[in-house]
């Protein structure tokens, strides 16, 4: 963040926590909502407009201070609320809206991504070799996508078939180049990027394989897009990444990849053991890792989802 922007960002942040009387829900309401803020900073809109935008956003029936239950009419002070402050006093029920869309955290990225995979499945349905921009392929005049919560994102797609003695490889990037101008505002060209080479005497029987490689690629993808907006708790480092096993132990790798696998894990129904193990195999001319490498990956990663996800 610019210094400039800093101040923005943290007087709304401030200003919401005030309306809440919550710090910690303050600090996830504006990391949900960092694009929205942007926008006001870049637009010369005032942070306390945007907070009143937002805490209108977490519950409507929050209003002088006080909570109204939207269950049973009980009101309440919400300084006086306790460890959880929007629980109602008299019958039990959760009032805060946060609690699934901030505290849990429940995904936002599942239809995007299944909607880009689609995309892409059609595209590689035509089997014809080429480069194509998304959606704009698919979508005439629409460059990026636009999904709620998701900043702005274009995926190219390098199609190719030929003999190989792999069903396919895949690979895939993620990409940013700071755009804009003093006058009109900065921002974040997210472009993701899947090579992909199809050998076609195993084309259309590889596709339940790419089907999950696309949802784990671009899933994964989503993640450092998330880290480079600074919307992640992990510092990128201009030193040059490490080879072999020790790239994917990487701060900044390890929470895109489990939210790769995760993708899979839920279209499979697989255990997440089985999930990164078939999928560092399915892989090895790409990264050329032994078996010994595989099984040490497998179990380090396999901790770090359960770490994240549990068991589910």
């Amino acid at each position: 963040m610019s210094e400039e922007f800093e101040d923005y960002f943290r007087e709304v942040e401030s200003l919401i926590g005030d309306c809440t009387g919550n710090d910690m829900y303050a600090l996830k309401m504006v990391h949900k909502n960092y694009f929205r803020i942007k926008t006001g900073f870049y637009e010369d809109e005032n942070p306390e407009e945007i907070s009143k935008e937002l805490c209108m956003s977490i519950n409507e029936s929050i209003n002088d201070g006080k909570v109204n239950c939207n269950k049973c009419g009980w009101s309440w002070d919400l300084i006086d609320g306790g460890d959880d402050p929007y629980v109602c006093h008299k019958c039990g029920n959760k009032n805060n809206n946060l609690n699934e869309s901030l505290i849990l955290e429940k995904s936002i990225t599942d239809n995007p991504v299944r909607q880009v995979v689609q995309d892409l499945v059609n595209v590689i349905k035509l089997q014809k070799p080429g480069v194509y921009e998304l959606p704009d392929f698919i979508q005439r005049n629409q460059i990026e996508y636009d999904f709620p919560k998701l900043p702005l994102f274009s995926v190219t797609l390098d199609l190719d078939f030929q003999e190989i003695d792999v069903p396919y490889i895949m690979d895939s990037g993620h990409y940013g180049d700071i755009e804009g101008d003093d006058e009109e505002g900065y921002y974040f060209d997210d472009e993701l990027e899947i090579a992909l080479v199809i050998n076609p005497d195993d084309f259309p029987q590889s596709l339940y394989d790419i089907i999950a490689d696309l949802n784990d690629s671009i899933r994964h993808e989503l993640e450092h897009a998330y880290q480079k907006h600074s919307l992640r708790d992990v510092e990128f480092s201009d030193e040059e990444p490490p080879q072999g096993k020790e790239y994917y132990k990487q701060e900044t790798e390890i929470p895109a990849e489990i939210a790769g696998f995760r993708r899979i894990v839920k279209l499979r129904k697989q255990p997440v053991e089985k999930v990164i193990k078939d999928w560092f195999h399915r892989h090895k001319p790409t990264h050329n890792l032994s078996d010994e490498d595989i099984d040490e990956l497998v179990d380090f990663l396999s901790e770090k989802y359960k770490d994240f996800y549990g068991n589910g």
